[in-house]
């Protein structure tokens, strides 16, 4: 009898292991849009054996009407995580630009109640008018 219900409680235990959250994934997307751009990161939350681990995508589409000579795009937070940024060379109507992350806690700092906004620097036209727009990111659910 004891045989049989250290068996039952193994096997139960094993069973149960196999439903904890260790390995287990969640998505997200944050979209954002501006009378210039439009953003979308997209990124995966993984818990892992050595704690969490966030991996992300951001595309920033150029949506204006005049060609942009050059740009600056930087993402930041108003949490303790670095602003990070990127120098784009001419960018026309639809073009993207990619930026992907690795642990840069966009899950993390949205909970905390921290807003990710990106933030826009560009010459446009024949002009070489300097622009700049900001874009609050918000969570989709």
């Amino acid at each position: 009898m004891k045989v049989k219900v250290i068996m039952l409680f193994t096997f139960i235990v094993f069973i149960l292991s196999g439903c904890t959250s260790e390995g287990s994934q969640r998505g997200f997307t944050f979209e954002g849009e501006s009378k210039k751009w439009l953003v979308t990161l997209n990124g995966e939350l993984a818990q892992e054996t050595n704690g969490i681990y966030e991996e992300a995508n951001a595309i920033f589409t150029y949506i204006g009407e005049n060609d942009i000579r050059s740009s600056v795009i930087k993402m930041d937070n108003n949490g303790d995580r670095a602003m990070v940024s990127k120098n784009t060379g001419e960018l026309s109507n639809n073009d993207t630009v990619e930026m992907s992350f690795g642990n840069y806690r966009f899950w993390n700092l949205n909970e905390m109640g921290y807003d990710i906004f990106v933030i826009f620097e560009w010459r446009e036209g024949e002009q070489n008018t300097k622009r700049k727009e900001e874009i609050t990111l918000k969570l989709v659910e």
